[in-house]
């Protein structure tokens, strides 16, 4: 939305997205790249009265309207991208150590002959171990 029309100047403008991004919140720590990489937050404040060329005066101004939407834009696709992993995650089984649970053989390649013939599930099985929240 902001290049050019030869779409040339993207290059220049890519410092101002960087910046954007990392100043922007992150869902998963809850502070902005820079805080956590630096320990403060940049200041991109730009008085436009002590401004004294027009040129400059809106320079100054699409940066800081550039800067705001680039923001706006990284956050709508974190929640886009949250929104997408969330949809995707598997259910935490409800199982728990000494349960006994039978063994699906679709994925499991047995000696028998035919697939057809063999049975879907073995026998039970005791669970003596929690690996991981989706494995027992």
């Amino acid at each position: 939305m902001y290049i050019n029309y030869q779409q040339d100047n993207w290059v220049n403008l890519l410092p101002l997205a960087e910046f954007a991004y990392n100043n922007t919140l992150h869902s998963s720590t809850m502070v902005t790249p820079f805080f956590d990489n630096k320990g403060f937050h940049p200041k991109l404040k730009v008085f436009l009265k002590s401004v004294v060329s027009d040129a400059a005066h809106q320079v100054a101004t699409d940066l800081k309207e550039l800067n705001l939407y680039l923001r706006d834009q990284i956050s709508c696709a974190l929640k886009q991208y949250e929104a997408h992993s969330v949809s995707r995650c598997l259910p935490i089984p409800p199982f728990k150590v000494r349960d006994t649970v039978w063994l699906d053989l679709r994925k499991i390649r047995t000696t028998r002959p035919s697939k057809k013939l063999n049975n879907h599930f073995i026998e039970p099985f005791l669970i003596i171990e929690k690996v991981s929240s989706h494995m027992f």
